[in-house]
């Protein structure tokens, strides 16, 4: 049997220490149940940065040709376009149609120089060079999606009657490049930015006796972006 004054003295040790024993059960459920709380209920909260289109600007060269003699596969009157190639037989020249479009969210001054440059070349040596003014737009304000056009042409057989001219005061050293070049001069301010650029497009041509064709056109696709922090 259990001695009485022994049950009596645990149970004297149990009642002083209850309070002490009570309170660290209490405050070891409150410190489990916050770190429950910041694992399961609390979302991490991560910045990074993210990059945005602000606005982009892009050019376009087409080019087409008028059948000014009648043939079997073409009418005369008819007008073929962006062909890979045309006949000196059939028509007299080719007619370039240029497009300069933006997407800012602001009025843009543009401007186009349109000219036809024809050069001797051996690698990347210039024995000589000719430029010829074809088109010219004055400052015209562009708004997003609106396009600014420009239109030019080049006579066949003028063009080959110039070529012939210098080579005959030259000499036929190098290759003959021949290309139509559009140069845009753009001025305005987007989001608080001032904008002053010029681009360059160009259109290379391959002329011979009997026909004449585009060989590669270079235009451009710009992009402007900005980076913000996000959470």
């Amino acid at each position: 049997m259990t001695d009485p004054s022994r049950r009596l003295r645990v149970r004297a040790l149990l009642d002083a220490y209850f309070p002490i024993l009570f309170g660290a059960a209490i405050l070891l459920a409150f410190v489990f149940g916050f770190w429950l709380f910041q694992v399961y209920a609390v979302e991490e909260v991560r910045t990074e940065q993210r990059t945005f289109v602000q606005w982009s600007e892009s050019t376009e060269l087409e080019h087409s040709a008028l059948i000014v003699n009648e043939s079997v596969p073409f009418e005369a009157g008819q007008r073929v376009e962006d062909r890979p190639i045309y006949y000196t037989t059939i028509s007299d020249g080719l007619d370039i149609t240029y497009r300069y479009e933006h997407t800012a969210g602001a009025e843009l001054d543009v401007s186009t120089d349109i000219f036809l440059r024809v050069r001797s070349v051996s690698g990347d040596d210039v024995f000589w060079e000719v430029t010829e003014p074809r088109a010219s737009t004055g400052s015209e304000s562009v708004s997003a999606g609106e396009n600014h056009t420009a239109e030019a042409s080049v006579n066949i057989a003028e063009l080959r009657r110039t070529i012939a001219e210098i080579q005959s005061q030259l000499g036929t050293e190098g290759s003959i490049e021949i290309a139509i070049v559009a140069t845009t001069s753009i001025d305005g301010t987007v989001d608080g930015q001032a904008v002053n650029r010029t681009h360059g497009s160009l259109l290379r041509l391959a002329v011979s006796q009997t026909s004449f064709r585009v060989t590669d056109t270079e235009t451009i696709d710009e992009e402007y972006t900005s980076t913000d922090t996000v959470e």
